[in-house]
C-alpha cells in the first residue's frame, strides 16, 4: 500500500474513533403531579454536566409528561421545573455509549399557597374619548387638590383658560363645559 494510502486509512480510522466518542446517547422519562398521577405538560428539564454544571441539553415535556433528552457520553445531574411546583434535582447520572438512560418517573410536589383575600379594585382612567366629547376624571388627580375649577381646565392637555376666565380648546372658543354631566357656568 502507498504512503498515501496508508495516510488516508490512518485519517479514516481516527474519525471514526472520534465520531464513537462523541456518540449521543437519550435520557428519557416522565414527569407527573406527586398527588395525582397526572402527567405535567410543558415541565422544563436541564442536563448539566459534572463538576462545572454547564447545560448540555434542555427541553419540555409532552402532553403526557414525557421527555427525552441527547448527551454525550458523561456525568451528569437533572433539574425538572414547574410552575408551582418546587424543583426537583435528580443527582449522579451516568451516561455510557450506546446506553439508553431511563429516569423512570419523576414526581414533582405542590408548593404554591392560598391567599386569603384578594381584592380587585377598579379605577377610571384619567381621560375617555366618546364620539362627541372627551371626558376628562379629575377626582383622583392629586395636583387637582385645592385648586378652582378653572386651574383644573387649565391643567388639561389643549384646554387654555386665559386671564378673564374664557376657555378654549385648541384655539376654539366653542366649548361646552359639563360637570357632573350637567351644563356649567364656565366657557
Amino acid at each position: 500500500m502507498s504512503g498515501k494510502g496508508i495516510m488516508a486509512l490512518m485519517g479514516l480510522a481516527i474519525l471514526s474513533f472520534s465520531a464513537s466518542a462523541q456518540r449521543v446517547n437519550n435520557l428519557t422519562g416522565q414527569v407527573l403531579d406527586s398527588e395525582t398521577g397526572n402527567p405535567l405538560e410543558f415541565a422544563s428539564v436541564g442536563i448539566f454536566s459534572l463538576p462545572d454544571s454547564t447545560l448540555v441539553s434542555a427541553g419540555l415535556t409532552s402532553t403526557e409528561g414525557a421527555f427525552e433528552l441527547s448527551a454525550p457520553t458523561g456525568e451528569y445531574y437533572a433539574i425538572i421545573k414547574f410552575i408551582s411546583y418546587a424543583d426537583q434535582i435528580i443527582q449522579d447520572i451516568e451516561v455510557s455509549d450506546g446506553q439508553r438512560m431511563v429516569l423512570d418517573k419523576i414526581e414533582l410536589n405542590v408548593t404554591s399557597s392560598y391567599l386569603d383575600e384578594v381584592t380587585v379594585q377598579g379605577e377610571r382612567t384619567q381621560m375617555e374619548m366618546t364620539l362627541d366629547k372627551k371626558i376628562y376624571n379629575i377626582g383622583k388627580d392629586l395636583s387637582n387638590l385645592g385648586g378652582s375649577a378653572t386651574d383644573i381646565l387649565d391643567n388639561l392637555p389643549s384646554v387654555q383658560v386665559d386671564v378673564d376666565g374664557n376657555v378654549s380648546l385648541r384655539g376654539s372658543d366653542d366649548v361646552r363645559i359639563l360637570i357632573d354631566g350637567k351644563p356649567s357656568g364656565l366657557g
